[in-house]
């Protein structure tokens, strides 16, 4: 899977690996899914920068604010 998938990729890895509902605040708390993902991607393909790139420079980043939305549809599904 070339890096130009990576976007796709990653959307679909945090549906995938981020289930359990809970708001994180500091993106620092991501770090082991971070590092799974990194391999994840490198066992598809993606290059560790296609990865980064495709989540708008900061992975950590960008599944902490994966794991809050998924955190909040969950909380919405239930009410």
């Amino acid at each position: 899977m070339p890096d130009d998938n990576a976007e796709g990729w990653r959307g679909n890895w945090a549906r995938h690996n981020l289930q359990e509902p809970g708001y994180c605040s500091d993106k620092r708390e991501m770090g082991v899914y971070a590092a799974v993902c990194r391999a994840d991607a490198l066992n598809a393909g993606i290059s560790g920068q296609g990865l980064v790139a495709a989540a708008g420079g900061d992975l950590e980043g960008y599944l902490r604010d994966a794991q809050n939305r998924f955190t909040e549809d969950d909380a919405e599904r239930k009410d």
